[in-house]
């Protein structure tokens, strides 16, 4: 039965790394501080908003979609967080 599987070669071709000269790569990291911290603001300002409306109601019809929707925000965050940290250290490394 092993013979009927076709084996083939691990041919995966990865793409190269475009050659930016380094004045190019600092013009694309612009540090925009303003949008991230009103972008980084308004997830805190959901997330508090659908705690406290998870607390204050009784009705489970209201309590777990707060619930759901607040870890979907804390999955964004911390996606968020760590697209910055990562593309960061990695446009640094580069230069």
């Amino acid at each position: 039965m092993a013979s009927d599987v076709a084996r083939v070669a691990p041919t995966t071709v990865f793409p190269q790394r475009p050659n930016l000269p380094a004045i190019e790569l600092r013009a694309l990291m612009l540090r925009r501080p303003l949008l991230t911290w009103s972008r980084f603001g308004r997830m805190l300002v959901a997330m508090a908003t659908l705690v406290v409306l998870a607390c204050v109601t009784r009705n489970r019809w209201i309590d777990w979609p707060c619930y759901l929707a607040l870890g979907y925000l804390w999955m964004g965050l911390v996606t968020f967080m760590h697209d910055a940290l990562a593309l960061k250290a990695a446009a640094w490394t580069s230069l």
